[in-house]
């Protein structure tokens, strides 16, 4: 199983088998890493793994361009919103 870690725990963990991932599964990888930290998030509501949910963010901001993602999402702010009132949908 490939998982994502930290960049300092090749160094830190020495009793396990690392290699650095293919250029072309990084975006994958990035996004199961986003899925683990937003689920660890979710479970917790713990600052500490919002801040992971952001080092994930920031690194996929950087594959796509941060400016291009900005641009999408202010599109879609205006279309249809944001988050900031919190409506909920209620079946």
């Amino acid at each position: 199983m490939k998982k994502l870690v930290r960049d300092k725990i090749p160094q830190i963990v020495r009793n396990r088998n690392f290699k650095r991932c293919k250029e072309n599964e990084r975006v994958l990888l990035l996004a199961k890493k986003l899925c683990e930290e937003s689920m660890e998030f979710l479970i917790s509501l713990n600052i500490e793994e919002l801040a992971d949910v952001l080092e994930v963010l920031e690194e996929l901001l950087k594959i796509y361009g941060k400016e291009k993602v900005e641009l999408v999402k202010n599109r879609k702010k205006e279309e249809r919103g944001g988050f900031h009132d919190c409506w909920v949908l209620e079946d």
